[in-house]
């Protein structure tokens, strides 16, 4: 099922055993577009510190609430660390070691010293905003992020045209995406005005439905 990162952004989270606490952020990697952590503030479970948990531990998920298949007691006696970007690559290792989940071969294989670390994890909170540039100059910001659930993989990108065209909100598939300048915040799509101005208009109020996505690659076009 296709999902709004900015709504699961602000969803409840309850453990096997209870309420756990709340998601503050989303961590994704702009290597494989993919989203690897949810940023969990636990509340008095954990004071002072929010958890990193791979969306691999989601047990049940409705409009507002995540249920996960951990226990409370799983999540206290897991390995600290950061949640503070860039994360340390070795604390990483270490926190995906402990929960079991798959631990990429670069990750694995090296001998990571202070100060490595992973370059490649952005924050949903930081990327909302960013300036969105076409061939001719800006045409939006970005919004929000549309992730597929089966896989968590970020498909398209919710880009708020509302201060330059009429449209409003779009969704711009991740494969028209050509560069993003951290530094300057700014996302660069390789499509052109007219593209952008006769794209399928998006409604954030309704869910992006399977009808919807195939209209959507009709007229962009699939990935390669």
């Amino acid at each position: 099922m296709l999902r709004s990162v900015k709504i699961m952004s602000f969803m409840e989270v309850d453990a096997q055993d209870g309420q756990l606490g709340h998601i503050s952020d989303v961590y994704f990697s702009d290597k494989t577009w993919r989203l690897e952590y949810l940023v969990i503030d636990t509340g008095t479970l954990l004071p002072g510190r929010k958890s990193l948990i791979s969306p691999a531990e989601i047990n049940e998920i409705t409009f507002s609430r995540t249920k996960l298949k951990l226990k409370k007691e799983n999540i206290r006696q897991a390995p600290e660390i950061s949640h503070v970007l860039p994360v340390s690559r070795a604390h990483e290792r270490e926190l995906r070691y402990f929960y079991g989940w798959p631990v990429e071969s670069e990750l694995e294989k090296k001998d990571f010293v202070e100060g490595d670390e992973n370059p490649d994890l952005r924050s949903f909170e930081e990327v909302k905003g960013y300036h969105l540039f076409y061939d001719e100059g800006e045409i939006g910001r970005v919004d929000d992020f549309i992730v597929e659930d089966e896989d968590w993989k970020l498909n398209f990108t919710v880009v708020d045209t509302a201060k330059w065209l009429p449209a409003g909100q779009i969704l711009v598939p991740q494969h028209n995406v050509s560069s993003i300048d951290w530094l300057q915040k700014k996302v660069f799509v390789n499509m052109s005005r007219e593209e952008i101005e006769n794209s399928p208009e998006y409604n954030p109020d309704e869910p992006v439905n399977k009808v919807f996505e195939e209209q959507l690659y009709d007229f962009y076009g699939r990935p390669k």
